[in-house]
């Protein structure tokens, strides 16, 4: 049996060299386009799975909303109404989840590659823009009780502490 291959191999080399060279010709074009395919088809799989984790987050966040609408947290000013301590505490610990979120947002798309995640940014950033408008999430930011010394202390990312602190100064008149 073995001498039968070898045989053949060698009365048929030139044709199986020929075979090999169109393979080779055919399969790494190929090969290099299932790549990159395969390669766009996990970036929109990522891109999907945090689109899907934030909006799940932005979701939770308004059916608690909905459940405390007298704390004052909607996105849009609601009429003053004077809370009681634990209320505040409610309203503010609010505030820190929805900071959480724009946080996870912040992080997932402010600096992203891609028309998606950078689309999705502005719509992000104008819902937390909505809300740096707020007084009552102003006054949370720049609570005495964030402070240590002179210095706010959040625990937040400081790229999105920054960009947090810059869109505040865009509609707060006076300065920390």
């Amino acid at each position: 049996m073995f001498d039968e291959v070898i045989k053949w191999l060698t009365t048929n080399g030139p044709a199986i060299q020929a075979v090999t060279h169109i393979v080779s010709i055919l399969g790494i074009p190929i090969v290099i386009i299932l790549f990159f395919r395969n390669t766009r088809r996990d970036d929109i799989a990522r891109q999907e799975k945090i689109y899907d984790e934030v909006d799940k987050s932005y979701i939770f966040f308004n059916h608690v909303i909905l459940s405390h609408p007298h704390l004052d947290v909607m996105w849009f000013d609601q009429p003053e109404t004077s809370l009681t301590e634990r209320e505040r505490t409610q309203q503010y610990i609010l505030f820190d989840l929805l900071t959480n979120m724009f946080e996870r947002a912040f992080l997932a798309y402010q600096n992203a590659p891609g028309k998606q995640r950078k689309q999705q940014w502005v719509g992000w950033q104008d819902y937390i823009d909505l809300y740096c408008k707020k007084q009552a999430y102003q006054d949370w930011w720049f609570d005495e009780r964030h402070k240590i010394g002179t210095k706010t202390n959040l625990t937040f990312d400081q790229a999105f502490e920054d960009f947090i602190k810059i869109r505040f100064r865009a509609y707060r008149s006076s300065e920390e």
